[in-house]
């Protein structure tokens, strides 16, 4: 495997130094806790205000959103995703994500994939 090379407290200046180094660096394992004291709400909030609906609404859409998403979607593992995405907007306490891919997997190309582009991966 390569090494990055940005050392591990190097600043990014500007967007170019930041591309570059995301396509550079590769991801082997992550893994990330989050545990909401009150995101979700806000969010949800934010959603209604912008929308001119409740926030009871603004839940039944959003859940109604992420299962039309996870059933739509062909991947497996993007079905579990969805559905402990759908489990915490539901009851949110705490949500812990990780990533082991067989196989070193470039940055920037898993950003694109969060981004919509599906398959890239």
């Amino acid at each position: 495997m390569e090494e990055s090379p940005f050392p591990p407290d190097h600043v990014f200046r500007d967007g170019a130094q930041l591309l570059s180094a995301g396509s550079q660096t590769t991801l082997v394992h992550a893994s990330l806790a989050f545990r909401d004291k009150s995101l979700v709400s806000r969010l949800l909030k934010a959603y209604a205000a912008d929308r001119n609906i409740s926030e009871a609404e603004a839940l039944v859409r959003v859940l109604r959103d992420l299962r039309a998403e996870r059933d739509r979607a062909r991947d497996p593992l993007e079905r579990e995703a969805l559905e402990a995405l759908l489990r915490f907007v539901e009851r949110p306490s705490e949500i812990r994500f990780a990533a082991e891919p067989v196989r070193p997997v470039p940055l920037l190309a898993m950003g694109l994939q969060f981004l919509g582009g599906r398959g890239l991966v």
